[in-house]
């Protein structure tokens, strides 16, 4: 997790910011530049605290351990997001993913056929 001390930050960036802002053709001496970056701060705080729910969340217990007992048998992957506090649709991603690796092996488990239909055509 990161961070920031934006008093130390808005104080250094104060004194190098070169913009200013300017009211009415009036220069006021302050920079925009510690606002910009207060503004950023706060949004990427706020996007950072919005979390998507539960794959467990979504479809219940049962549903959601199917899904992970599936992903843990497909994925090549060394930390692969087969946990049921992901969401489901990440969970279901890395399941296609691992079913599309398999191809048509013939080892390839019942539950990959419906993750290799090709995907429905957008308009």
């Amino acid at each position: 997790m990161i961070r920031c001390d934006m008093r130390r930050i808005l104080a250094s960036t104060a004194r190098t910011a070169p913009s200013k802002i300017r009211v009415g053709g009036v220069h006021r001496g302050r920079s925009l530049f510690p606002v910009l970056l207060l503004i950023l701060a706060l949004a990427l705080g706020i996007a950072s605290g919005a979390r998507a729910a539960s794959c467990r969340d979504e479809v219940g217990t049962a549903k959601a351990d199917r899904y992970v007992r599936q992903c843990l048998m497909v994925s090549p992957a060394t930390h692969p997001p087969c946990n049921a506090e992901n969401s489901c649709s990440l969970i279901r991603d890395e399941i296609a993913r691992g079913c599309r690796l398999l191809g048509g092996d013939a080892a390839m488990p019942e539950f990959c056929r419906p993750y290799l239909r090709p995907a429905p055509k957008q308009p």
